[in-house]
């Protein structure tokens, strides 16, 4: 019987200065750890910065971002910014989304009032632009024929943060979404994920809950 020994990863808060992200990130792929997540913290360190950053300063460590609020970028911004880090370091980014933190939104007046719409249309819009798709719609955020020059030459995949039981189904719209949660719902909501799954990805493409 084989063993499966989990992945550990280790995340930098925001203790950590901007110019010390570079010696954290070297010194976690020394010691072992097996993945590298950052936050975006606001209003401390900016992580699509810095995660290019800590990508810059290893070989082969995954690193990730956990999370990006879908509101404070365009998801075309966000989408180039993405694309541009997962063509520079392929199989290495795992950028999140998720909402934010309501107080933090609050000081910048960027609370929606429809916070699930948002996620969504943000998360479905990255989504479509990393796959090279031309996105045109109007639901929250507005895209006029917006397309990437330069998609993620293989899948990306996107991880989306939420706490709403109604936020569950959307990850699953998405072959390369994945979706983080606490532990303790882990056996509550893996079923229900799963039969999601089942339900927005006929097709059988790769869905992993993390």
């Amino acid at each position: 019987m084989t063993v499966r020994t989990p992945a550990v990863g280790l995340v930098l808060g925001t203790a950590i200065p901007p110019e010390g992200v570079r010696e954290a990130a070297a010194a976690s792929e020394r010691i072992g750890f097996d993945e590298l997540w950052l936050v975006e913290d606001y209003f401390f360190t900016g992580a699509i910065s810095a995660a290019t950053a800590a990508l810059s300063a290893t070989e082969r460590l995954p690193v990730g971002i956990g999370i990006v609020s879908a509101m404070v970028r365009h998801p075309a911004v966000l989408a180039m910014e993405i694309a541009t880090i997962a063509r520079m370091y392929p199989g290495r980014f795992r950028p999140g989304i998720g909402l934010g933190v309501s107080t933090w939104l609050d000081q910048m007046g960027l609370r929606p009032k429809t916070q699930l719409t948002a996620l969504r249309d943000c998360f479905m819009g990255v989504r479509d632009l990393l796959a090279g798709e031309a996105v045109t719609r109007n639901t929250f955020f507005r895209f006029n024929g917006i397309s990437l020059t330069y998609p993620p030459a293989a899948s990306t995949p996107l991880y989306m943060g939420v706490l709403a039981r109604r936020a569950w189904r959307s990850p699953a719209r998405s072959p390369t979404a994945r979706s983080s949660r606490p532990l303790r719902a882990k056996r509550t909501w893996r079923g229900r994920v799963n039969r999601s799954k089942r339900d927005m990805n006929p097709r059988g493409d790769e869905t992993r809950i993390a």
